[in-house]
């Protein structure tokens, strides 16, 4: 789209009302548009271009109506536009510029036959103008005049051979048409004519290859097959940074059989390849399409193949690929191994092969691998940066740390690296796994500003560390996560407007059990994402859930009702707040029938949830109904048998429902997985249940003697 075109497409009124149309007609104007010289009228073909003068008054008088035109449509005033348009052609009938604008105006305007009259003009004055041509043509395709527009686009090849376009449209149409012997036709014709026709080439060849696919007889077969192995030869050497033809050669030496030259192409390609590891995956993939062609199983063909070319480094690596990705992870490690010793250097094998070995769980020879080569190439950033991501991953945070140092150094001198937020990221969690408060807060300032959503993943990471700590060192555990909280506070007091760092510091306290605290953090958090543009970006609904839950573990009851109330306003389907609710109200026995239906609707998004099974099985507990809550207690402890209040609930229900020899075992149950702040209350349980077994046992005992006393009288009676 040209400048006039695009403001009056965007533009208001009030910024084009001092613009004229010979003021900015080197962009409103085609390319083509003739100029006036002191010598006279230059051509007006719009392939040679040429600009208007100030002198030639009937140019003005034209601009100036084109200037009317353009506050026409602005106000909406088609029909006064058009005439305008029409009135400036007009009095400049030479310039094949204003008729290529008016027709385009014409046109949206929806006035076709207007458009279709000023071409027909424009080209019985220039026959050979070639944007006139193109530009008839898209309209009789708008017009779903085929036949027109191939006549149009036809005219446009013949007259100017040297331009790829009208070429590749035709091809276009008669592929859309079936008619591929005039498609090829075209295609031959680009690639013969055309001044770089690299697309025409491609579709030349690729046409060749399906065509030699669909013949009917090897002769045709053959001719397509030779046609399209001279044209994609010409195409290698013609374009050679373009890998397309190269994974053609591949394509079309595949379906023949012929290896070593599919080989050949290999290395070609490989050598030309800015990325090596996506070039060998397309090379790969490329391969296996076309040996899928002629096998029923194109994989273990592939295989076959390749194992027979064990002295080949790069053949060797493919079949790694391939059998990595067919999940034999142990045959591909023995490939990639095979492709390093035959070439020590090839930095894509030995990345693959380090990769491989840290997924199996070998990451001392994973580090080892990436080692050997850092110390050839140490400030090779991709490399450095795998490097520091193993080691952080199998804690050995000092060398990571070193590890995101010197990557943080590269990347101050300039160094290129993809999605540097993963460097500042990774040098905070190693820094704050090591207790380098500062550091690591630095690093996740760095963070915040590049991507903020990465800030998280630093939070994830340090708490995962402390609860894995809890058990074993629960005085680690703390103190990673005070570290944890003493770097959110330096970076909210560094961006003391940015809501993140709050919102993580009242997650963090929340995982610490401490609600109140975290309600205080939760409320800085809101308070100022209010003050930004975007507050939904904080104040989502998983927001107002965790302040739910916060204030109802506080003892705010009402407020957390409240709160999770207003979830639902903003998401009327969430799950986990509807689940909340109906639990809150089932374990203080209140709104039992909203409780039911809120719980069942949280099972309709979540059918399996065992914790939203057990809700529901609770609600009927409260409700009395002791039979259904059985079944659906049952249910949850199949989902999540590990949980200890599921164990304590079907204790009450079967307590209830007086089988207090299988309600003890669930009480037992739920003590030995561990229910935190109900233990007191799980042990009062166990007495209930004792008591209740001691109970039945003597009511047995009794109504046993009685039964013996009975038999016994019946016996003496007289």
């Amino acid at each position: 789209m040209n400048l006039f075109s695009t403001l009056c497409s965007i533009r208001p009124a009030r910024y084009l009302a001092g613009l004229t149309l010979a003021g900015i007609l080197t962009g409103c104007a085609s390319p083509g548009a003739p100029k006036e010289s002191s010598a006279g009228r230059g051509p007006s073909s719009l392939t040679e271009p040429d600009a208007p003068t100030p002198a030639n008054s009937g140019l003005a008088e034209a601009l100036a109506w084109f200037d009317r035109a353009l506050v026409h449509e602005l106000n909406e005033d088609l029909p006064a536009a058009v005439e305008a348009y029409r009135r400036g052609v007009q009095l400049a009938p030479d310039n094949g510029s204003l008729y290529l604008i008016a027709s385009e105006r014409l046109l949206r305007a929806e006035q076709t036959e207007a458009a279709f009259d000023l071409l027909d003009t424009l080209l019985e004055r220039d026959p050979d103008n070639l944007r006139a041509l193109r530009w008839m043509a898209r309209l009789h395709i708008q017009n779903e005049d085929e036949t027109k527009a191939l006549d149009f686009l036809e005219r446009a090849v013949a007259l100017h051979p040297a331009s790829e376009i009208p070429y590749l449209r035709v091809i276009r149409m008669r592929l859309q048409k079936d008619e591929v012997d005039p498609a090829l036709h075209a295609a031959r014709l680009a690639v013969t004519h055309a001044d770089s026709p690299v697309r025409s080439t491609l579709l030349l060849a690729q046409l060749l290859l399906r065509e030699s696919g669909n013949a009917r007889d090897l002769i045709t077969m053959q001719a397509h097959r030779e046609e399209a192995e001279e044209v994609i030869a010409r195409a290698i050497d013609r374009f050679p940074e373009r890998e397309e033809f190269l994974l053609l050669s591949i394509e079309l030496h595949a379906r023949e059989k012929k290896m070593d030259q599919v080989v050949q192409h290999f290395h070609h390609l490989d050598e030309r390849a800015k990325d090596p590891e996506a070039a060998r995956e397309r090379m790969l993939v490329t391969f296996l399409q076309a040996v899928g062609e002629t096998e029923d199983h194109p994989a273990k063909a592939v295989s076959d193949i390749f194992e027979k070319r064990s002295e080949d480094a790069l053949v060797q690596y493919l079949l790694g690929v391939l059998r990595e990705n067919a999940g034999a992870p142990e045959a591909a490690r023995d490939a990639f191994e095979t492709a390093l010793t035959l070439a020590p250097e090839d930095r894509t094998a030995r990345r693959k092969l380090a990769l491989l070995h840290f997924r199996q769980e070998r990451p001392a020879r994973a580090l080892a691998l990436l080692e050997d080569l850092l110390e050839q190439k140490p400030d090779d950033t991709e490399l450095l940066l795998l490097s520091a991501h193993m080691r952080l991953a199998t804690e050995q945070f000092e060398k990571a740390a070193h590890a995101f140092d010197q990557l943080e150094h590269l990347l101050s001198k300039g160094a290129a690296i993809e999605r540097p937020e993963r460097v500042h990221s990774g040098r905070a969690m190693a820094r704050l796994a090591l207790g380098n408060i500062n550091k690591a807060a630095d690093a996740m300032y760095q963070t915040l500003v590049e991507s903020p959503e990465s800030l998280e993943t630093i939070w994830r990471h340090q708490l995962r560390l402390a609860l894995m700590d809890r058990e074993d060192a629960p005085e680690h555990a703390a103190e990673r996560e005070r570290h944890l909280l003493e770097a959110l506070a330096i970076l909210s007091n560094r961006i003391p407007g940015h809501p993140t760092p709050q919102l993580l510091i009242a997650n963090t306290h929340s995982f610490r059990g401490d609600p109140a605290k975290a309600i205080e953090a939760m409320e800085r958090t809101k308070a100022l994402a209010e003050e930004r543009e975007d507050p939904s970006t904080w104040l989502t609904p998983g927001f107002y859930f965790d302040l739910g839950t916060s204030l109802e573990r506080a003892g705010r009851i009402e407020e957390a009702v409240d709160t999770f109330q207003k979830v639902l306003e903003m998401e009327p389907d969430h799950a986990p707040a509807l689940n909340y609710l109906a639990y809150m109200w089932a374990e203080r026995g209140k709104n039992l029938d909203q409780a039911l239906s809120y719980v069942q609707r949280a099972l309709e998004q979540d059918p399996e949830n065992g914790s939203y099974i057990d809700t529901l099985g609770w609600v009927y507990f409260q409700q009395e109904k002791y039979e259904q809550a059985y079944d659906e207690l049952l249910k949850a402890a199949e989902q999540i048998p590990d949980e200890s209040v599921v164990a304590e609930h079907l204790g009450d229900v079967l307590l209830k429902l007086d089988r207090p020899v299988e309600a003890l075992g669930y009480y037992r149950i739920a003590l030995e997985l561990g229910p935190g702040p109900r233990e007191e209350t799980v042990k009062e349980s166990i007495q209930k249940a004792e008591q209740a077994l001691a109970d039945q046992s003597d009511g047995d005992v009794e109504s046993e003697e009685e039964d013996t006393g009975s038999n016994n009288s019946t016996q003496v009676a007289p």
